[in-house]
């Protein structure tokens, strides 16, 4: 068995930077994501007359696909390069939006 003296203290510590920097990542990302739904809302209706009735992906405040089909443009983020959870997609059209 090993001991736990003062080497287990000094191996734990690198593990406690690395996921506070992993967490600090995620929440950049978030936020970033955050973002760029907040700017597809800011411009809906120039979306909306620029792509009709279209899905819209958004990364870092720009359109970088637009497609008729959700699984046509989740594929093509995916070729790509891109992560899905990282970009910001919604159904752009002109007609208003209902909430049930």
């Amino acid at each position: 068995m090993k001991s736990k003296g003062k080497d287990r203290g000094k191996k734990d510590m690198p593990l406690l930077v690395e996921r506070r920097t992993s967490s600090s990542v995620l929440f950049d990302e978030r936020e970033k994501l955050r973002l760029d739904y907040r700017w597809i809302s800011a411009r809906r209706a120039t979306l909306a007359k620029q792509y009709p009735n279209k899905y819209v992906a958004v990364k870092d405040s720009t359109v970088i696909l637009a497609e008729e089909s959700p699984y046509t443009l989740l594929a093509k983020l995916k070729a790509l390069g891109y992560k899905p959870n990282n970009v910001a997609v919604e159904f752009v059209t002109e007609q208003p939006i209902c909430f049930v």
